[in-house]
């Protein structure tokens, strides 16, 4: 009875880490999308794909 249940605990592990990278490997793919469909220039976009925030109040960043 243990066997089975720590057969099943791996096997639920196992697929919750494959749902959590399809989700996140989606996710990217969706960010892409977005920033290759932004009137944004390359640099600007490299730069919103690094993390950085767009500041308004910086010209360069417009």
């Amino acid at each position: 009875m243990l066997r089975i249940f720590e057969q099943f605990v791996k096997t639920r592990v196992r697929e919750e880490y494959k749902e959590k990278k399809n989700k996140l490997l989606l996710a990217k793919e969706e960010f892409k999308k977005l920033l290759e469909e932004s009137k944004l220039s390359p640099s600007q976009r490299k730069s919103l794909a690094r993390g950085e925030i767009l500041d308004k109040s910086k010209p360069r960043m417009l």
